[in-house]
């Protein structure tokens, strides 16, 4: 017998040919790294809740669906047991971007029954909820960790939530309304929040006072990041009893001077973004501090100002141009 080397061909499998178990036709079906991912568009509640109803029952990775509805004069109406025996970790619900107003969306109390202990992730992007008299669907989300509203109308709705233990991420963003219910934000006890998103809203100082006066009362010692990016700031919030905080955000404010007490910290280092603050000066111990490390972001800040802090400082200032 000839003497030979004997070659082992291994054909890798190519990247994005894993198929989902069973179809979601004509919804997409992923599978990533940490699950199935589904993803729906432009489909009625009914169509999707078919879909769902026909496959097995499965654990989900991420459940995106882009709803529209049959009735130009009614709301998208979410159905129970909308996703079928199907449990989802993540659920994402849009309304169409390009209809204006926004569509209105509502949830019934058994849309996401099954689902409900499972899911830590809930967003609603783009939908009118003022149809929505209650949030009593939210009731059984035993272990939703991140709350997510972008770019919705009138949010007064907020005040509206059920207790929510697990609660870890609340995010409301380039919506309407938040400044009307100030007064009178929940607390959310007994959750403890670490991040607090609340970017774009419109709020003024008085109406950011009060929110975070609320959310003390539950998450003053949880609260690590915390963002007012884009609103109708003239000052920087006094933060001073947040003391886990690693991360504050004030950027795309009209913030004109920093004091001396403006910016107080007790504990904890600290990453603080002033970016495009419209800040003209900044007074010399604006961010001294003892034990406190802080590192300062800014960007579009003047020479003048810049010169302005030569002064001997306790931090380090990347300046981004």
């Amino acid at each position: 017998m000839a003497s030979g080397v004997l070659f082992t061909v291994v054909v890798a499998n190519p990247v994005g040919r894993a198929t989902c178990p069973v179809s979601y036709a004509p919804c997409v079906c992923s599978v990533t790294t940490n699950g199935l991912a589904v993803t729906c568009k432009n489909l009625t509640p009914a169509d999707v809740r078919v879909i769902f109803y026909r496959t097995s029952a499965v654990d989900l990775y991420s459940v995106t669906l882009t709803l529209v509805t049959t009735n130009p004069n009614g709301p998208i109406a979410l159905l129970p047991d909308q996703l079928g025996n199907n449990r989802a970790e993540q659920i994402f619900l849009n309304c169409p971007i390009s209809s204006s107003p926004k569509d209105r969306l509502t949830i019934d109390d058994k849309s996401f029954e099954y689902s409900a202990l499972n899911t830590t992730v809930f967003e609603i992007n783009d939908c009118d909820l003022s149809e929505q008299s209650d949030f009593n669907f939210l009731t059984r989300f035993e272990v939703l960790d991140t709350l997510r509203f972008r770019r919705i109308p009138n949010v007064e709705f907020i005040n509206m939530l059920p207790r929510l233990d697990a609660l870890k991420e609340l995010t409301i963003s380039e919506s309407s309304g938040l400044g009307n219910v100030a007064a009178t934000f929940p607390d959310l006890t007994p959750a403890r929040l670490e991040r607090l998103y609340l970017d774009g809203n419109g709020l003024t100082d008085s109406q950011v006072n009060s929110i975070l006066v609320s959310v003390g009362n539950s998450s003053v010692s949880s609260l690590q990041k915390l963002s007012l990016n884009n609103n109708a700031l003239s000052i920087v919030p006094e933060i001073a009893s947040y003391s886990q905080l690693i991360s504050y955000d004030v950027s795309y404010n009209s913030i004109a001077f920093l004091n001396e007490a403006t910016i107080i910290f007790v504990s904890q280092p600290i990453a603080v973004f002033l970016n495009n603050a419209n800040i003209t000066a900044i007074a010399g111990g604006a961010f001294q501090g003892t034990t406190v490390e802080f590192i300062v972001y800014f960007h579009s800040i003047s020479e003048q100002v810049k010169t302005s802090l030569a002064a001997p400082f306790t931090l380090t200032i990347p300046f981004l141009e």
